[in-house]
């Protein structure tokens, strides 16, 4: 390994998403519009880790069934990954 990979590879450092305190997000007047989220890579985000880029978020969310993550606008790209159960999303008028 080179120098420069050695020091690169020095300046990286391992986060594990589980160590995060969760917050319950819901909205008002509706039940269903219910999640547990975690921001542990979100800039300002209290309880975010000391790991971040101005331009990088990472949220991961709990969704009972029947719940919901209300519409809403991010201004970042998303990449949605399901573990377990099936989930629509939906963009624009395109559902998937």
């Amino acid at each position: 390994m080179s120098e420069r990979h050695s020091t690169e590879r020095q300046q990286l450092k391992a986060v594990d998403l589980h160590d995060f305190e969760g917050a319950d997000v819901w909205q008002e007047g509706d039940e269903r519009a219910r999640l547990r989220g975690y921001f542990p890579l979100s800039p300002g985000t209290p309880n975010a880790g000391d790991v971040s880029a101005e331009d990088l978020m990472v949220v991961s969310f709990e969704l009972e069934p029947g719940n919901y993550l209300p519409t809403h606008r991010d201004s970042n790209e998303e990449l949605l990954v399901v573990t377990a159960g099936a989930v629509e999303a939906t963009v624009g008028d395109e559902s998937v």
